[in-house]
């Protein structure tokens, strides 16, 4: 992976995936969606003092180096571009972990932390921030996050226009390690796997993990959005049947010193990330997690 010059003549590389390689050599290759984004671009770089004029304003976001392009779905197209239709408004939707609730709170080292067997979770209370992911129906804690628009400009009984109020989310996650699971320890299907083994789960408002935030009061206590909101997601994991089994802590992970009930010992963990990603409009946030295992 490398950087093209952007410095002169507009550059076109273009890579097909294992799927499009795929299709292209049965003939029936046709590009029916894409996507644009701007991971690569600072906007801040826009220079509205530039002495030589408003032509060079953008010069420097113009110039700014890509990156060449590369097949891995979960290291590209973070921040993809849309278009709304109406045009008034004046602020973006986002998501926003909420840890103010009940039973939402991350462990003290900043993410949320789930056991991977029976012994490791045994040996932590909820109250240690570390929830059940070998058991995930005997679990208390849970990962919550709000949508909607996070200032105090607007108030938050504002009603968000159907454009800007998602009812649907993808959530994605390495099948290898996790699966996704209501904060009830429901199973849930995923949408698909990719050639990543990055397994994508579509999480609506007809199911149990999405529902709109009726709470207008602006001075409600354990609200994470400071303006009108949207909707909300609520789920948790459960550690795949290969990393109970110990697989994958001694290639993509390591160990560290943990607080237990009864004292402080040392763990296995791998850390993880989780994508979710709004439907409508586009908005993402990457959530971390960690699973920890007894040696």
């Amino acid at each position: 992976m490398g950087f093209l010059d952007n410095s002169g003549d507009t550059i076109l590389d273009a890579v097909l995936t294992d799927t499009g390689r795929m299709r292209l050599a049965e003939g029936n290759f046709k590009i029916a969606k894409f996507a644009l984004g701007d991971d690569e671009i600072d906007y801040s770089n826009y220079n509205k003092t530039h002495a030589s004029g408003n032509a060079y304003y953008d010069l420097e976001i113009l110039q700014t180096p890509i990156l060449e392009a590369f097949t891995n779905n979960t290291s590209l197209m973070k921040s993809k571009l849309i278009s709304y239709a109406n045009k008034n408004h004046l602020y973006l939707p986002t998501l926003k972990l909420n840890t103010l609730q009940p039973d939402t709170n991350m462990h003290s080292d900043g993410l949320f932390v789930l056991t991977t067997d029976s012994i490791t979770a045994n040996e932590f209370s909820p109250s240690l921030g570390v929830g059940n992911g070998y058991e995930p129906s005997n679990n208390t804690l849970f990962c919550r996050v709000d949508q909607g628009l996070d200032t105090t400009d607007l108030s938050p009984n504002t009603v968000l226009d159907d454009d800007i109020n998602e009812t649907q989310y993808l959530i994605e996650m390495d099948s290898r390690l996790v699966s996704l699971v209501s904060k009830a320890g429901d199973q849930m299907s995923p949408l698909y796997v990719d050639d990543d083994e990055q397994a994508a789960y579509l999480v609506t408002t007809a199911g149990s993990m999405v529902y709109s935030n009726s709470v207008s009061d602006k001075d409600t206590p354990g609200q994470a959005i400071r303006g009108p909101r949207g909707s909300v997601v609520e789920f948790w994991l459960k550690a795949s049947n290969a990393v109970t089994g110990g697989q994958y802590f001694g290639t993509i992970g390591g160990t560290t010193t943990m607080t237990y009930d009864s004292g402080s010992k040392s763990y296995k963990f791998i850390d993880t990330v989780v994508n979710l990603t709004g439907i409508t409009t586009g908005a993402t946030l990457s959530v971390n997690f960690r699973l920890i295992q007894a040696p």
